[in-house]
């Protein structure tokens, strides 16, 4: 059986319960009870314990695809977070007429859309559900956020206001990002 830390933790005693099950209905000599009910019996504990194995392995693989969701979510979240920060924090020192690091900025926010992007496509959405509508709104905003990106890279280098409301734009939408990965974090708890 391979299952995760946080699996591992909850299920070690039944796995190793059902090994030692196994190892002993390995040990009993089946010629011995040729036409007996014993052999009948035993093949049925057989057959149980390996449906209980079978069992359990699929909720510990539904326990580590929820584990999964959970840590993506987590990260994406704290990428999102990470990356309104810079954008507010690039539009204060435009603002204070610091043109000079708009490149350098903008350069930051199109990395930081690339790594939030890819983490939105390893998310696992189910087709037709409530999760993919709301990511549906994520990618919306990723959009927003790729055009204002084109936008300041457009930019007059010496166009304080443009590229001011340009970053505030892109924090305004990684801060909307934020609040939907919240329904989305919450909509994995509940199942």
């Amino acid at each position: 059986m391979t299952y995760s830390k946080s699996a591992k933790w909850s299920f070690d005693s039944i796995c190793e319960d059902i090994k030692h099950i196994k190892e002993f209905l390995q040990h009993i000599p089946m010629w011995r009870f040729f036409l007996s009910p014993i052999k009948s019996n035993c093949r049925k504990v057989r057959n149980l314990v390996g449906m209980i194995e079978n069992q359990l392995n699929e909720q510990i693989d539904l326990i580590n695809q929820f584990h999964q969701s959970l840590k993506n979510c987590q990260e994406l979240t704290s990428k999102v977070l990470v990356a309104r920060e810079k954008a507010h924090k690039a539009a204060l020192i435009i603002s204070e007429g610091q043109t000079k690091y708009n490149e350098i900025f903008t350069n930051d926010m199109e990395t930081s859309y690339g790594a939030i992007s890819a983490e939105i496509d390893q998310l696992p959405i189910p087709k037709g559900s409530e999760l993919e509508k709301e990511i549906g709104k994520l990618d919306s905003l990723l959009k927003s956020i790729r055009d204002s990106i084109r936008d300041l890279k457009n930019c007059n280098q010496d166009d304080v206001k443009t590229a001011k409301e340009l970053f505030h734009k892109i924090a305004t939408n990684y801060t909307d990002m934020q609040q939907i990965m919240s329904k989305v974090s919450i909509r994995f708890l509940q199942g």
